[in-house]
């Protein structure tokens, strides 16, 4: 409801034993859309003249949860910044499946991982979204593989804290407005490493290693330093 701005999603509760399993095939894939979205079924909503946007709804939040799968699926105009809603997929303390998904004109990240959460993501196809298209909190991690991250439109395409993990092979980033790899304040304390994506890191402020921190860095990566 645009006009009230409320914006729905699902929300999975795994501690309450909830899980979602969205099984869609590569011949049949299960689509997630905004109610204005006239390109599937035609004119569903009944107005003429309004438009899908981005943010139309949220998307899925993943609380506490380790059992949820979710392939052959297309998202949509999700992201909505209402409510505190942080993106499309986002996963909180969770570990999550993500398997032949696409990710288009989401308002806000198209996945975001948060409380020491891991997202396993193949056959990602993300493209037309308004911000960063993964965004890693505090010590989670994301594996990606076999991905295409392209033509997106925000100012840096991949954002995670200092401590977090991103690894993944086979992966191509293209045509995007900004190729960027922000890396956010956060005390390391862990073994991490910044691998090598063909993308420029960009340190925001000053980073910090703890006596049980250690940080690796790969050969070839570029780190663009600025200090706030």
């Amino acid at each position: 409801n645009k006009w009230w701005h409320q914006f729905y999603g699902i929300k999975v509760e795994g501690d309450n034993g909830g899980s979602l399993q969205v099984l869609g095939t590569s011949d049949e894939p299960v689509i997630f859309t905004s109610y204005f979205d006239d390109s599937y079924y035609g004119d569903t909503d009944g107005f003429e003249g309004l438009y899908s946007e981005p943010g139309d709804y949220r998307g899925i939040n993943f609380i506490n949860d380790n059992n949820s799968l979710v392939q052959n699926v297309e998202f949509n105009y999700c992201g909505s910044g209402w409510y505190g809603n942080e993106g499309c997929l986002i996963l909180d303390n969770s570990e999550v499946t993500l398997k032949n998904i696409q990710i288009r004109q989401s308002l806000l990240s198209g996945v975001l991982v948060k409380n020491n959460s891991q997202a396993n993501i193949e056959n990602l196809d993300a493209s037309e979204n308004s911000n960063e298209v993964l965004q890693l909190n505090d010590k989670s991690k994301i594996v990606i593989n076999n991905s295409n991250l392209h033509h997106n439109h925000g100012s840096i395409l991949i954002t995670m804290s200092a401590a977090s993990d991103l690894n993944g092979a086979n992966n191509n980033f293209y045509n995007n407005d900004n190729q960027l790899i922000k890396i956010s304040q956060y005390l390391i304390d862990n073994e991490t490493t910044w691998r090598n994506f063909g993308l420029p890191y960009f340190a925001m402020g000053e980073i910090k290693i703890g006596p049980t921190g250690i940080l690796n860095v790969e050969t070839g990566v570029f780190v663009r330093w600025d200090f706030y």
